[in-house]
């Protein structure tokens, strides 16, 4: 109701498109109900202990959403119509997590207790702070730049932004399940355990993420050109930005996850809360000297504190010593990261146009990554593990 009026004026939206970026916004409005009711699904399946299936789901409904929103803006370079096309996809989306949700559930019948209840809800005190601190962190650049810089700047911001979120993708997907993990041990009172999961699940997040950052970094300007075209060369210094901003969050992503099984939010949110003013008050000041680097520059800064003031929370909560984490699960993923640069830019120094660049980079690079993963990242006996696991699973 309000967006519509004021989302446009804040941003200084043009008036020849004001009027579809009015009805942009509005029909978004539409398509967060749809998520949100397609996320309780996905919530409640990862209750009943399915995060394979709600990581699943998820990736179904962001997939519909994209390719929704891509087939509608190439066939009517229309603004609202590529938004509606995106609610529908949501809203379907939402319909399928409904109907996998009530087969998982078939035969559970909840019969709420007011103890119980009471307990969630002021536990919830503290999700509801943390989750819009989340969603303020992931769009602040977006907002600080639009206000200082106007709406073109912003195009910048987003072509950054979609190429660093395959980074965040695999932060958010490999550190997820300690979650549920980890409130399963604490319940137990198995802090040995715990203490294990919070180092080994960090070692294989790091490895993980570290090398699809240095990827990113390393093969942000030819993915660009070959993406969107010459005019937004500059984002590509703003992916390097991006992506070491996640790797330094990436070092205590994993506590920050146990810390939210163990029922710790409100430690997690109050961290949050001083980023966010650190990183509101740097952006700002440093996009109007430097331009939309300053925005990158601002949230670095703020993952800079916050990762450290996360595993000093962590270390009261779960006892492990910080030298261990340091050597055991840090420093394997440094050759990792350096090995996976290395190789993709090799094959970037080549002769080669955009695409040939791409994929021999990309494949360089995983190369690296896979090779120097089993020569120092993983401990004896692991990789047999893994694969065990891996095919148990499937």
């Amino acid at each position: 109701a309000v967006g519509p009026v004021v989302l446009p004026a804040l941003f200084q939206v043009p008036d020849s498109v004001r009027s579809a970026a009015s009805a942009a916004v509005a029909i978004y409005a539409v398509q967060v109900v749809m998520d949100l009711v397609g996320g309780s699904c996905q919530a409640s399946l990862e209750g009943f202990q399915r995060v394979d299936v709600a990581r699943a789901l998820d990736g179904v409904r962001r997939t519909l959403v994209a390719g929704s929103a891509c087939v509608a803006a190439v066939l009517t370079d229309d603004l609202v119509p590529t938004v509606a096309a995106a609610a529908g996809a949501a809203a379907v989306g939402a319909l399928v997590a409904g109907g996998v949700l009530a087969r998982v559930a078939r035969g559970v019948t909840i019969r709420p207790r007011r103890p119980v209840v009471r307990a969630l809800l002021v536990d919830a005190r503290s999700m509801a702070l943390l989750r819009p601190l989340g969603v303020l962190h992931r769009t602040m650049d977006r907002v600080i730049v639009g206000i200082v810089l106007g709406p073109q700047a912003v195009a910048v911001v987003e072509v950054a932004t979609q190429l660093q979120n395959g980074t965040d993708a695999v932060l958010s997907a490999t550190s997820y399940s300690v979650v549920p993990a980890s409130a399963r041990l604490h319940s137990r009172g198995d802090d040995e355990t715990l203490s294990d999961l919070l180092g080994t699940g960090t070692r294989y997040v790091l490895l993980a993420t570290w090398s699809v950052a240095a990827l990113s970094a390393a093969l942000a300007a030819p993915a660009i050109r070959l993406w969107v075209g010459d005019r937004y060369d500059e984002a590509s210094g703003l992916v390097v930005l991006g992506v070491i901003g996640l790797a330094v969050l990436a070092t205590a992503q994993v506590g920050s996850n146990v810390l939210l099984g163990i029922g710790r939010a409100g430690s997690i949110a109050r961290v949050f809360v001083v980023t966010l003013a650190v990183n509101a008050a740097v952006s700002t000041a440093l996009v109007h000297v430097i331009g939309i680097a300053g925005a990158f520059v601002g949230t670095l800064a703020a993952a800079v504190i916050q990762a450290p003031a996360l595993l000093a929370v962590v270390r009261r909560e779960v006892p492990f010593p910080p030298r261990d984490l340091l050597t055991g699960s840090l420093l394997p993923g440094v050759p990792v990261a350096g090995a996976t640069a290395a190789a993709a830019l090799a094959v970037v120094a080549l002769p080669l146009g955009d695409l040939p660049t791409l994929v021999g980079g990309g494949l360089a690079g995983g190369l690296a990554a896979g090779a120097t993963v089993l020569a120092f990242g993983l401990r004896p006996g692991e990789a047999r593990r893994l694969r065990d696991s891996l095919v148990r699973g499937g």
